[in-house]
């Protein structure tokens, strides 16, 4: 069980546009980590993020150092 009685719990979805989402995901399929189908599928849920109760950060244009400072400003 986690203990939470001294700390706030923030539920966070990091999203990305569209053009981001599949660069990032073409890089993995480069470098043979991902099936190239997953460009697809993964742009097609990008809509379903939308509809979560979580504080959305857009990391299309940004680094994940910068994706993290964000998360620590919260």
């Amino acid at each position: 069980k986690l203990h939470t009685d001294n700390y706030e719990i923030l539920h966070i979805s990091l999203v990305a546009n569209a053009d981001a989402l599949s660069k990032r995901l073409q890089k993995d399929i480069d470098d043979g980590k991902r099936q190239p189908d997953n460009i697809v599928r993964s742009v097609a849920r990008i809509p379903y993020y939308e509809k979560l109760s979580t504080i959305k950060i857009d990391v299309s244009n940004i680094t994940p150092d910068q994706a993290v400072e964000k998360i620590i400003k919260l």
